[in-house]
């Protein structure tokens, strides 16, 4: 059965209680209850994991690269700054969603600059604990594809193109002359020449 991981960054274990006029009343726990209801509907696993500590997140993802099919990722204010995170999704070489509850590039010039975005398959950010949901539907298609043998990475690979030299082939007839060159005389025409100088 497929499997996705879904990773909360640092203080998303505070929702609910943190800052709510932002993010919601809903809990993490609410949140996974409603993911996993959603998981069980199509058929696939899901676990969940949270910490507030950058390394013990690089530890978990890669600890779950042979593992899960594919992660969605809301790494808190790490989206925003840390490379070795970005690094560790790149290297897991599985599909990762980011995702985001709050619209962030309305929340100040900081969080406009979604470092892990680049590693990722896809960013879903602003609808709130749907967010999540969007999230989870897009990595549950991902990890069906990679469960069934696709090969996501594969099928997103842009193809090399190939470019091939055609010789064309000659033209026939005469063959056009260029202004810095004459054409060669014909006989009739050598003859001419030859009466005209003989004349002079």
């Amino acid at each position: 059965m497929p499997r996705v991981l879904v990773v909360y960054g640092p203080n998303l274990n505070l929702l609910g209680e943190r800052e709510p006029h932002i993010y919601g009343h809903d809990t993490m726990e609410a949140i996974n209850a409603r993911l996993q209801d959603l998981a069980r509907a199509e058929g696939v696993e899901v676990e969940f994991y949270q910490s507030n500590s950058e390394g013990a997140i690089i530890d978990r993802l890669q600890q779950s690269r042979k593992k899960v099919e594919a992660v969605v990722v809301n790494a808190g204010a790490l989206s925003h700054y840390s490379y070795a995170l970005r690094d560790a999704i790149a290297a897991i070489a599985i599909p990762v969603i980011e995702i985001h509850m709050t619209n962030v590039v309305a929340r100040g010039e900081f969080r406009t600059n979604l470092v892990l975005a680049p590693a990722c398959k896809g960013v879903i950010y602003g609808f709130g604990v749907n967010s999540f949901l969007l999230g989870l539907r897009a990595a549950i298609d991902l990890a069906k594809s990679r469960d069934q043998g696709s090969g996501i990475r594969d099928q997103t690979k842009t193809p090399v193109p190939v470019v091939q030299s055609v010789a064309k082939p000659e033209a026939r007839g005469p063959k056009p002359v260029s202004a810095n060159e004459s054409a060669p005389l014909r006989p009739e025409a050598k003859a001419r020449r030859s009466r005209v100088k003989r004349r002079r």
